[in-house]
Order: structure tokens, then sequence, then C-alpha cells
């Protein structure tokens, strides 16, 4: 008969597997706490910007209405169209580093998003306005920060019926902006 023994009482072995779920738990806490840093630290940075910003802002284009309706293959005469009839899929919040179809766009406009395009705007403004993706991540406010080429260092935001362009990044006017016509969409005004 083959001896076996016990193990010594009181200690504990973990299994491979065991590790490995400790493991990727621990990394998801350690995210999630991230994130919530990051977060507070995009808020702080995003007030600080507006409270400089907001008694300045000048030179936004509004648009007549170009209506709402949900068409099949919309097109534009304009090259940022912020109202007209669009696609019935939006984009979602986020940072897309390809460019995304103008008729999408513009319904996400009319949830009450802000679409800021840029292309090679520097790694300072594009880290600000990932932190604003990021911030303000909702589908009837959110923000999309959509590539657009041929900008270079300009920005360009857009709301439904009205657009901002920057040569030079203006953070404090950008978040201005943002504050200004986030939520205020005409499908569902959250604000």
């Amino acid at each position: 008969m083959a001896n076996k023994t016990k193990p010594a009482r009181g200690r504990f072995k973990l299994r491979r597997w065991e590790i490995i779920v400790l493991v990727v738990i621990g990394l998801g806490v350690l995210w999630a706490v991230w994130e919530t840093d990051s977060a507070g630290d995009h808020q702080a940075s995003f007030d600080g910007y507006l409270r400089q910003g907001g008694a300045r802002l000048a030179g936004i284009q509004t648009v007549p209405d170009g209506g709402n309706a949900h068409v099949a293959n919309a097109v534009y005469g304009t090259e940022f169209p912020t109202t007209g009839p669009h696609d019935p899929t939006w984009i979602n919040p986020g940072v897309y580093s390809r460019e995304q179809s103008p008729a999408k766009l513009v319904h996400s406009l009319e949830h009450g998003m802000i679409v800021i395009y840029y292309d090679d705007p520097g790694d300072e403004t594009l880290r600000i306005l990932r932190g604003w993706a990021k911030l303000y991540p909702g589908p009837w406010s959110g923000v999309v920060v959509a590539k657009k080429n041929g900008l270079g260092r300009t920005i360009v935001l857009s709301a439904w019926r009205n657009l901002l362009r920057q040569e030079t990044f203006d953070p404090a006017m950008a978040a201005a902006f943002v504050d200004r016509f986030r939520g205020r969409g005409p499908e569902n005004p959250v604000r």
C-alpha cells in the first residue's frame, strides 16, 4: 500500500486555476480604482477649463434647422453637418481613430451628443479630448471624438445646429461649448 501523507494542518494550498481567478479579480479591482480616479481627474480638469472659458465663448456658427428625418442615404453640402436628415443608427460616445459616417454622427448630435473632430492635434490635446469622452459617455449627452483626416491641428466641435472651429485648440472655450450644448439635442433633451 502506498503511503499517502496528509497536508499539514492549517496549511492552505491554492490550485493553479484558483490563483488565476484571484489574479484576474485583483486586476479588475485595480482597473476599477484607476478608472474612478481618472474620472475625477477629468472632471476637475474640465471644470477648471469651464471656469476659464465660459465668459469668452465666441465664434459659434449656428445653422438653420435642416430637419431630423431618418433616411437610408443622407447627403450633406457641408464638411461638418450639424442638422438634417440622417442615418437611423448613431455613433456611441467614445474616441474613434477612423473617420465615421457623417450621417451617423448627425444622429449622435440629434441625441444631444457633442462630436469633436480631430486629425493630428498633438498628444496633450488628444489626452484632454479622450478624458472628455470618458467623462461623458451617456447616450443622450455624451462626447464623440472622431477622426477627420486633413484637419492637422485644427479641432472642430459640433452640436445640433452649432459648430465651433478652432485652428488652435483652446480647451477653456471648447469646455464651454461642450457644457452649453451637451444633452440638448432635439430627440431627447436631458439638460
